[in-house]
């Protein structure tokens, strides 16, 4: 949601208690504003934590997707001005589909000192004795191994790189897609958001699935977008506020296209349409013909039909 529908639906769906909020439907409380980066880009934390500073609430920023992403020229988990520090965390994933991989894991960041204490303490069994095996709380074993640390440092020093590598893949794809019929929008980039494009993704003017299907029988591994939380069968009956349409929306018509950082791209905008998604057939036609790299090797005919001059000309 939107920060003037996040405070709409603080202020609407939810009673002031002296214990805090409570929503009015459920009579659960609410503690947390949940942020979450999407696809390489950042949401409005200026926003979000002025809204949680106003509300009471911490704002937790699910930031798996944006590492190496910037807002207003600071760096994902940078200290903001907007709110106490001691509400406010932020958790990036090393993942193996992410823009700097452990193979799994993940990184917590706060600017607090005691709560980055507790949270390691938590995290590492909350063993308290350094001899003893004396654990004075519930705890976790969260931590990675040094072996893969150390391979997630050495990408570290790489994640400049694999972000202009990631942004200039996005702007081939952006050139040679921009005025391709059937797609209704190519990833946008706030104005104040520097990108990484970590998932390079566009809205089609039809059901995202079939196209996906189609691009995996010929060997392009694309992806449909991430489902509504409240659609999943876990949160079945859960409280939500409206109808989440926009997300619905995305959920049934976006894609993400092929975009690691060991993509190799030809520079030549007429080479890279061998390499793109195209349906040859106008929009209002559902079945897609997609031609892959080595089908148009071996039928130079196709290759005239998928290429128009002006993408020859770039």
């Amino acid at each position: 949601m939107s920060p003037d529908e996040t405070r709409r639906c603080l202020s609407e769906g939810y009673r002031a208690t002296p214990d805090g909020l409570i929503n009015k439907e459920t009579g659960r409380p609410v503690k947390v504003i949940m942020l979450v980066h999407l696809l390489g880009s950042m949401g409005d934390v200026d926003a979000f934590a002025k809204l949680a500073d106003e509300f009471g609430l911490f704002l937790i920023e699910d930031a798996a997707e944006c590492l190496g992403a910037t807002y207003k020229d600071r760096k994902m988990a940078a200290p903001n001005p907007h709110m106490d520090a001691g509400r406010r965390f932020i958790a990036t994933s090393f993942n193996g589909n992410k823009i700097v991989t452990t193979g799994g894991g993940g990184a917590f960041f706060a600017h607090h000192e005691a709560a980055a204490k507790r949270a390691k303490h938590l995290s590492t069994t909350a063993k308290a004795d350094p001899t003893e095996f004396h654990h004075d709380e519930l705890g976790y074993n969260y931590r990675l191994t040094n072996v893969f640390a150390g391979l997630g440092v050495g990408q570290l020093e790489l994640l400049g790189d694999y972000v202009d590598r990631k942004r200039t893949i996005a702007s081939s794809y952006r050139a040679v897609l921009s005025d391709t019929a059937g797609i209704l929008q190519i990833h946008p980039e706030p104005a104040a958001c520097r990108l990484t494009f970590w998932m390079f993704t566009v809205r089609l003017d039809r059901p995202a699935r079939p196209v996906v299907d189609a691009l995996g029988k010929c060997g392009i591994v694309a992806r449909p977008i991430w489902r509504p939380m409240p659609g999943l069968p876990a949160m079945a009956g859960s409280a939500k506020w409206r109808e989440l349409k926009a997300s619905t929306e995305l959920c049934s018509s976006a894609i993400s296209l092929p975009c690691s950082v060991n993509l190799i791209l030809p520079t030549n905008a007429g080479l890279l349409t061998r390499l793109r998604l195209r349906w040859i057939e106008p929009p209002g036609v559902q079945s897609l013909r997609i031609v892959p790299n080595y089908e148009l090797n071996k039928r130079p005919e196709l290759m005239r039909a998928a290429v128009r001059p002006d993408d020859l000309s770039l």
